[in-house]
């Protein structure tokens, strides 16, 4: 990253954006929104200029999952784990 200052923190993200994903941005906006917590608790920094800038990179609305929008197996190999499960004798039930 070509900055050194958490006085460039709108530059910081304008950069973030172009090399990194939208997620990948909001992601590192936070880690650094959390270092500067830490500084502002430890009396070594005044005021969070990323806390804000966070909420200004919003992911795509179909990129937003839900979890009931996650179906990690399908019913036919969630039926054959369960009745792997059922069938093993090593298995207590």
């Amino acid at each position: 990253m070509p900055y050194q200052s958490f006085d460039d923190a709108l530059e910081i993200r304008t950069w973030l954006k172009k090399n990194y994903t939208l997620d990948g941005t909001r992601r590192i906006l936070t880690q650094l929104s959390a270092c500067n917590n830490w500084l502002i608790q430890n009396k070594t920094l005044e005021n969070n200029k990323f806390v804000e800038l966070i909420a200004t990179v919003k992911l795509p609305k179909n990129r937003q999952t839900t979890k009931s929008e996650i179906n990690p197996f399908t019913k036919e190999e969630r039926d054959l784990i369960i009745n792997a499960l059922e069938t093993d004798k090593y298995v207590k039930p």
